[in-house]
């Protein structure tokens, strides 16, 4: 979705770009756009969800996007670390 629409919708809501920063609205209609079986792909819906998150942190979808990296890392690392304890594991069995 270009810019232009993203303002176009942004002041059909009466959003102020002050108080809603247009970069977080754009992501958040990406992001929230994953969930069509909810909205049937209504842009207008999915725009009021992302406005939903936004009115309780006007940059919902920054935290949002910092926490599923720190959620990857960390399941990452819990892999890694299972993956280095059944080694260890297997080789005190084996000695």
């Amino acid at each position: 979705m270009n810019d232009a629409k993203i303002k176009a919708l942004a002041e059909k809501m009466n959003i102020k770009a002050k108080k809603i920063p247009l970069s977080q609205f754009k992501a958040g209609i990406k992001i929230e756009m994953e969930h069509k079986d909810v909205t049937g792909g209504n842009l207008l819906k999915t725009a009021k969800i992302a406005m939903a998150h936004l009115n309780e942190n006007r940059k919902y979808y920054s935290a949002l996007k910092r926490m599923e990296k720190s959620f990857e890392k960390g399941k990452k690392s819990t892999k890694n670390n299972k993956k280095a304890a059944s080694k260890g594991i297997s080789k005190r069995k084996k000695g």
